[in-house]
């Protein structure tokens, strides 16, 4: 290691090195489309009300 190279700069690029080693490894080969038909929202959140907001004058 030189003077300018410090132990976080090391640590920085053997994280990208590591990184991008795993992402060619846990990408597929070959891109296939998503098999999503539809999104359904959960019954908690169709049935929310949100609760009315009221003002009120100066008292």
């Amino acid at each position: 290691m030189s003077r300018d190279t410090t132990r976080r700069d090391v640590v920085k690029k053997i994280t990208i090195v590591v990184g991008g080693a795993v992402m060619l490894i846990a990408l597929p080969s070959q891109w296939t489309k998503p098999v999503v038909r539809s999104i359904v929202a959960p019954a908690h959140a169709a049935l929310s009300v949100a609760a009315p907001t009221t003002t009120l004058g100066p008292t």
